[in-house]
């Protein structure tokens, strides 16, 4: 039997400011799996519709979808995006990247190169 892993992140590492962006930190549930899935918790402090589809979009095509066509499955759930107290907003992009990089290394996933040389 496949021992999969599973491991919770908090991202709050984010490079780069967005207008249209989100807040300081992503949490999220990850694990080996033998689909691919992403869901939603229920205590998500962020509220903004808009927002959330743009960073389900991202995980999905960006992470999920690509892994998935190279036959990687594993399951996220986002736990919570908390809200900046400041007021700053950060680029969806870099903080869902900057999540999975951190989150696919703690099972066992390699990531892709964040800097080329």
């Amino acid at each position: 039997m496949e021992q999969f892993r599973e491991a919770i992140i908090r991202n709050s590492y984010i490079l780069g400011e967005g207008a249209e962006g989100i807040y300081s930190d992503i949490t999220i549930a990850i694990k080996n799996s033998n689909k691919s899935n992403l869901t939603f918790g229920e205590n998500i402090e962020l509220k903004n519709s808009e927002v959330l589809k743009k960073i389900e979009m991202q995980f999905q095509n960006k992470w999920i979808d690509e892994y998935h066509n190279k036959g990687i499955f594993f399951e996220i759930k986002i736990l919570n995006i908390g809200i900046d107290k400041s007021g700053r907003k950060y680029a969806i992009e870099n903080s869902v990247n900057g999540v999975m990089h951190e989150a696919l290394t703690k099972i066992g996933i390699l990531t892709p190169q964040i800097f080329g040389l």
